[in-house]
């Protein structure tokens, strides 16, 4: 199940992007566990903070303006920058 959000970054926490939330449960070592799939929609501001990160970089973001979480970059696609919570 999708969740539009709403995203900051701990460097830029003014600065409010657009972004989806995927929940995606894997298999662990011995059981299953939760890695939410984030990606930030492609804007000139994502494009700026984003561009030229190295797999796995660490982002602290606040979805919703909850508490800040790290997730780590992955990929980048013609929609979005793709972090995940627990790669």
């Amino acid at each position: 199940m999708m969740l539009r959000v709403s995203v900051r970054t701990e460097r830029n926490p003014e600065l409010a992007l657009d972004a989806k939330i995927t929940p995606v449960p894997r298999m662990g070592l011995s059981t299953v566990v939760q890695n939410d799939e984030l990606k930030v929609f492609r804007c000139k501001e994502a494009d700026v903070l984003f561009t030229g990160l190295g797999y796995d970089h660490q982002v602290s973001f606040s979805i919703n303006r909850a508490d800040f979480v790290t997730y780590y970059y992955q990929a980048r696609d013609d929609e979005g920058f793709i972090f995940q919570s627990n790669p």
